[in-house]
């Protein structure tokens, strides 16, 4: 079942392809044709069943359990989502949500986001930063969900396709250097769903848009996996995946990295940590010069981005040779230093 104009996510409701993604570690996927925005749609469900669950007052962890993936877990462990498979109770929030057309998705700094019906995988998902015990990710480490997000995406893309899909901090995935995939991630504050007290941790909807079939885009700084894999050719598109298989795959890889971070976020997101290892090593701004843009200001700060924060900041050495931290939400843009698109 192919999309069309029409009905631009026919093909996420193939029975094949919904078989797989009840099988991705999220439950059930809720399919659109159409929405504005995926994660706008997502947030706005999940504090509204709050809201409606609890009658308009508190109650703690009324929607958490029904939005945190798991995969690896034991049923005991913690209060999570179904394990793969498992049908989604009655009424439940849906913990992920594709769309065949986002007619106004949104970027950082709310730039717009637009690809034509049916090339695009445009999707959210839920998370709730949990370890498997219940506990709450220390604040500080809930910036990484976008980060994870990209990794998980990258390595889909590897794995469907071959390209050698990088990060570019914050919120990137680029496959030679031009842009895949853009993600995005709106908080859900504990009080909005139901969470009381300083350990409820808040529903973090993270969001992203992956270039598949378009043959032409808008700037010559994107790409797409089908100009990746087959070159440009009108003629040859079986080595492209469909958007159920990009899909699934980027959900099954996020679902086991949280999965592997629920474990012990601290040390996992912490200095040497096997996840931010990994994270860091296919951050592709790590090694190059960058000139970062901040808001108000004419001159960026120059330097050589060296490695992250603990909040998943850019760590950046100045010409003077003092290292500045630089967080996603206080920074315009972040861009190859003028004439060094090259690692330093």
């Amino acid at each position: 079942m192919d999309a069309t104009t029409e009905q631009p996510a026919a093909d996420y409701r193939a029975e094949d392809a919904a078989r797989a993604l009840r099988g991705a570690g999220w439950g059930e996927v809720e399919v659109l044709d159409t929405v504005a925005s995926t994660n706008a749609w997502l947030a706005e469900r999940i504090a509204a069943a709050a809201w409606d669950q609890t009658g308009g007052g508190a109650s703690h962890g009324a929607t958490l359990a029904e939005s945190s993936p798991r995969r690896a877990a034991p049923r005991d462990s913690a209060p999570c989502a179904p394990a793969p498979g498992d049908a989604a109770p009655a009424g439940s929030v849906p913990r992920a949500v594709v769309a065949g057309f986002q007619a106004g998705g949104r970027g950082r700094l709310n730039r717009q986001w637009v690809t034509p019906p049916g090339t695009a995988v445009t999707f959210s998902v839920a998370c709730v930063p949990v370890d498997h015990a219940g506990r709450a990710w220390s604040p500080e480490l809930v910036p990484w969900l976008t980060l994870l997000m990209a990794h998980a995406v990258t390595g889909a893309v590897r794995d469907l396709t071959g390209a050698p899909a990088t990060i570019k901090w914050p919120n990137d995935v680029l496959v030679h250097d031009r842009k895949l995939c853009g993600i995005l991630a709106t908080m859900v504050p504990a009080a909005a769903t139901g969470g009381t007290g300083t350990g409820s941790a808040p529903t973090v909807v993270v969001g992203a848009g992956i270039n598949v079939a378009q043959t032409e885009l808008p700037v010559p700084t994107a790409t797409s996996l089908r100009l990746e894999t087959v070159a440009g050719s009108s003629t040859d598109d079986v080595a492209v995946p469909t958007r159920p298989a990009v899909l699934t795959a980027v959900l099954e890889h996020l679902a086991d990295l949280l999965a592997r971070v629920a474990e012990d976020p601290a040390r996992e997101l912490g200095p040497h940590g096997s996840v931010r290892t990994e994270i860091e090593e296919r951050l592709d701004t790590i090694g190059r010069r960058v000139a970062v843009q901040l808001p108000g200001t004419d001159q960026p700060a120059v330097g050589t981005a060296v490695g992250l924060g603990a909040a998943g900041q850019l760590v950046v050495r100045g010409q003077d040779g003092a290292l500045r931290e630089f967080s996603a939400g206080d920074v315009v843009h972040v861009r190859p230093a003028a004439g060094q698109g090259a690692r330093a």
